[in-house]
């Protein structure tokens, strides 16, 4: 058996623009093949891993592996949410 503080996951909120359009509607059409999406509605929430066996829709991986390296377990693209600062987080901003 797990405690509670054992059972909790960490969670990155962030922009949508912090991905393209075409990636967030795949995303939250569920049509990225090494990704496990879950549409939400302004955005979606994605599983962070480590590998891929498929190319394609790299800015999505590039927040991945942001937030796997600062200890995220899953990510919520919400519309609504702040962006990350660019310079800090290294990830593109896009005006959509």
């Amino acid at each position: 058996m797990s405690s509670i503080a054992e059972a909790t996951s960490k969670l990155l909120n962030v922009s949508t623009a912090h991905i393209s359009q075409a990636t967030c509607d795949a995303a939250m059409a569920k049509q990225i093949p090494w990704a496990t999406t879950i549409p939400a509605v302004h955005g979606f929430f994605v599983y962070c891993h480590e590998e891929r066996e498929e190319g394609g829709f790299d800015d999505l991986w590039l927040v991945i592996q942001l937030a796997v390296k600062h200890g995220f377990h899953y990510v919520l693209f919400d519309s609504d949410a702040d962006g990350l600062d660019p310079v800090e987080s290294g990830l593109p901003y896009n005006e959509w």
